[in-house]
């Protein structure tokens, strides 16, 4: 990995096409992550993703992330609230994104469902609610 550098991903057909031209560096499927091999990243960021996936995707695509994680690397993620998100849609009268598919998806969504099916984390950071509708959870891979 190259310390302070970032490697951005979008998935292979572009998921907003609004944001074609913005750099990319890499397209492909974050739960197959071939080209990068285990314990090569100090940090996975992942940021609206997960609730575009059902559960047992994104059980896969953690498992992934953690693979490429180093270990006492950190993986942070951000996902919206799917309540507090569809009615800031409605109050905001903001199109609701229906690529997401778990109407009850929250951080404890996430918690009870997801990542005890990724092995062990230390939870360094969760936050139920920031940015008005979404949520945060930072974790450490252990051993």
């Amino acid at each position: 990995c190259w310390p302070g550098k970032a490697l951005t991903m979008e998935m292979p057909v572009p998921y907003c096409p609004s944001l074609e031209g913005h750099t990319q560096i890499l397209r492909g499927d974050y739960r197959k992550l071939a080209f990068i091999g285990n314990d090569a990243m100090s940090t996975v960021f992942a940021s609206h993703s997960l609730e575009d996936w059902e559960t047992p995707e994104q059980i896969i695509i953690v498992n992934e992330w953690k693979r490429v994680l180093e270990c006492g690397g950190n993986l942070i993620i951000v996902c919206p609230d799917e309540k507090v998100y569809a009615q800031h849609c409605r109050d905001s009268q903001q199109i609701y994104n229906q690529n997401h598919k778990i109407s009850e998806y929250s951080l404890e969504y996430f918690k009870h469902h997801v990542l005890p099916y990724t092995g062990a984390w230390e939870t360094l950071l969760e936050e139920s609610l920031i940015d008005g509708y979404s949520w945060n959870w930072v974790g450490k891979k252990l051993p």
